[in-house]
């Protein structure tokens, strides 16, 4: 099984969500206000949305050829060291 993303509770460490879709998956972002996230899938291609409180599956962005990552546009001027 690939784990493409987790969904990870802060005050236990405990594992929430599991995301097992995809060939090969990889680069996760999440939008500014942090209610979706975008995952590659490099051998898929094509991209998917879920929503990251449920981690559900909303939308399948298809024929990406090899997608490798998506960067948030709102991240640009974010300072080093977050």
């Amino acid at each position: 099984m690939y784990i493409s993303h987790c969904t990870v509770l802060k005050t236990t460490f405990s594992v929430t969500h599991v995301i097992t879709d995809g060939i090969q998956t990889l680069h996760p972002e999440f939008t500014l206000d942090g209610s979706y996230v975008y995952i590659s899938d490099w051998l898929g291609n094509g991209v998917r949305v879920y929503d990251a409180n449920t981690s559900t599956l909303v939308a399948v962005i298809e024929d990406v050829i090899s997608p490798t990552g998506i960067f948030n546009t709102a991240r640009r001027y974010e300072k080093l060291g977050h």
